[in-house]
């Protein structure tokens, strides 16, 4: 047992490092991109408007739009191992272009290709460690993807605090080739080797995830095989909606992928050095290092909790407590902005967000990717992942996009009102969150 969960470890950790990659590049660009706008430095390398900087901000989230459609179809295709070596191709490039340029409209396109790359990601990796680890542990293995992720976000805050342009590009160039290097030792999926017919490296590949080949071992390979056989026969967009029980957990991930979206961590993150002010001792910058070290610090409490408790009671406590800080942090600026100076606002600002950052990186996010890899059968799979992301996508895009103008325009306590209403209002349904809790 002990031998075969450390192959399942080997055989994720490159896809894990992985999610550091892709976080990496989809914060580093922004953080740039604001620290030009909010220094006005003249001694930087180029400048960019408020407008450019909520495009640089909000254009991955528009090209991840289309890249789930693109996995959908080519997961069953070319496989799981040959995408996420494009993806991390992709993003190796992408640092050499923005190495290499000056101009926004550059930036905007590898923004947009770095967001397709996400896209297909997000589609694909919860699937492969969906497939490769078994289902006592998944949720321990999607935990550490996520330490990965966040570690990524957090190095990107630490290098466009103190380096320049081009060293920022350079460290990222680097560590998307060790990336590139790195995922290329990931094994194939049984699931697909069976797919395809090959069943002699889809047994290998089994019995060296599983353990040594047993009656039991070999048994329960049997049932895989018979299983996707099965599924592959009701492959189509209309299985996904004419059967019931595939309908109801197609609903059950998109609601999750919308509570999810709307928690407004997307926009949080990417102008987090915004929402953060000056104290005696720190900088905004210096603030959201902190911000990204809470959240690591958090999935590896989430490493704990995630396989200890059931999907329901993580999803409810975690967005009630997230409402609870919304609100905190939205009377706060009200109070600030509206009534009177706050003695220690920068700090009281930095722990109710920061809560919620934690609370979303501990419970929240973990849930969402490992129901996605979960709840939905073989045969749909890919298509109800793809339309996951979509959605997401789709509100990642709108919620980034905006921020800039209705912070300037009304204030960050608008922003977090709005949210905080948003989740309000889903959750006063209460027949509705029961219904995907008890799904879940």
């Amino acid at each position: 047992m002990l031998k075969s969960v450390l192959h399942q470890i080997l055989a994720t950790t490159p896809d894990s490092l992985f999610f550091h990659q892709y976080v990496s590049d989809r914060d580093s660009v922004t953080k740039i991109a604001l620290n030009e706008l909010t220094l006005q430095d003249s001694s930087e390398e180029f400048s960019l408007t408020n407008e450019e900087c909520s495009w640089v901000a909000s254009l991955h989230n528009f090209g991840r739009i289309g890249g789930p459609f693109l996995a959908a179809f080519l997961v069953d295709v070319v496989g799981r191992k040959p995408l996420l070596i494009t993806c991390s191709l992709t993003f190796f490039t992408s640092w050499l272009l923005i190495l290499f340029t000056r101009k926004v409209w550059i930036l905007y396109v590898v923004r947009t290709i770095i967001g397709a790359a996400i896209g297909v990601h997000d589609t694909i990796s919860n699937v492969y460690i969906a497939e490769s680890c078994s289902p006592k542990i998944r949720g321990t293995f999607a935990s550490i993807a996520m330490a990965f992720f966040y570690a990524g976000e957090l190095i990107a805050f630490i290098l466009v605090t103190y380096l320049p342009y081009n060293q920022v590009a350079i460290v990222n160039a680097a560590i998307g080739c060790v990336s590139l290097l790195c995922v290329f030792l990931l094994k194939e999926t049984v699931q697909f080797l069976i797919i395809k017919g090959n069943y002699k490296s889809a047994e290998r590949n089994y019995y060296w995830l599983n353990g040594p080949k047993t009656l039991s071992t070999e048994s329960k390979f049997e049932e895989i095989k018979e299983n996707i056989q099965r599924e592959r026969s009701k492959v189509s967009f209309q299985q996904l909606f004419m059967s019931k029980a595939n309908f109801i957990s197609l609903r059950v991930i998109l609601i999750i992928s919308v509570l999810e979206m709307f928690t407004g961590f997307e926009a949080i993150t990417s102008f987090a050095s915004m929402a953060f002010t000056k104290s005696e001792f720190l900088t905004p910058n210096e603030f959201t290092i902190l911000f990204g070290l809470f959240q690591f610090l958090s999935i590896c409490f989430s490493s704990f909790i995630i396989d200890r408790f059931n999907r329901r009671t993580i999803f409810l406590i975690s967005f009630f407590a997230t409402t609870i800080t919304h609100c905190c942090t939205s009377a706060l600026y009200y109070i600030h902005q509206n009534l009177t100076v706050m003695p220690f606002f920068s700090w009281l600002i930095f722990i109710t967000i920061t809560t919620y950052a934690t609370i979303y990186s501990a419970g929240i996010l973990p849930i969402y990717y490992i129901v996605r890899g979960e709840i939905l059968p073989q045969s749909v799979k890919a298509i109800g992942g793809c339309m996951a992301v979509f959605l997401n996508s789709i509100i990642g895009f709108v919620t980034t996009k905006i921020f800039l103008y209705i912070s300037n325009e009304h204030g960050l306590f608008i922003l977090k009102k709005t949210g905080t209403e948003l989740v309000a209002a889903l959750r006063s349904h209460p027949q509705r969150v029961s219904l995907v809790a008890g799904t879940i």
